[in-house]
C-alpha cells in the first residue's frame, strides 16, 4: 500500500499535467469530468496536507468519484485516458491509506 509520501509524491506528478483540454466542458455518461476533476482533487489535496485521514463525507465521495471514474473510463478519448487513469490510481491509493488509518 503506498505511503502518503508515495501519495503526496503521485500528487505532484498528477499536478504536473495540465487538464485534458478535450474534456473541458463535457460529459461522458452524465459524468460532468471538469466537476469530477475538481471535487477529486479537493478531497486529495485535503489528505496529502492534512494528517492522513479524511472525514467520512470525503471518503464517501471519493468512493463515489471512483465508481462514476470506472463507469465511464472506457468511453474517454485516448487524449483523457492518461489523466483520468492517474486520477483514478491516485483515488485508489487515498482511499487505501485513509482506510488504514481510520483502523
Amino acid at each position: 500500500m503506498p505511503t502518503r509520501d508515495d501519495i503526496a509524491r503521485m500528487w505532484d506528478d498528477h499536478r504536473k499535467l495540465p487538464f485534458p483540454t478535450r474534456a473541458r466542458g463535457v460529459e461522458v455518461g452524465e459524468v460532468d469530468l471538469v466537476l469530477l476533476d475538481s471535487l477529486a482533487s479537493g478531497c486529495i489535496s485535503s489528505y496529502t496536507t492534512g494528517d492522513g485521514r479524511l472525514d467520512p463525507t470525503k471518503v464517501e465521495l471519493l468512493k463515489d468519484l471512483a465508481r462514476q471514474l470506472r463507469r465511464v473510463e472506457s468511453e474517454l478519448d485516448s487524449s483523457t485516458t492518461h489523466y483520468f487513469a492517474q486520477l483514478s490510481a491516485l483515488i485508489s491509493a487515498v482511499l487505501a491509506s485513509a482506510n488504514q488509518a481510520s483502523r
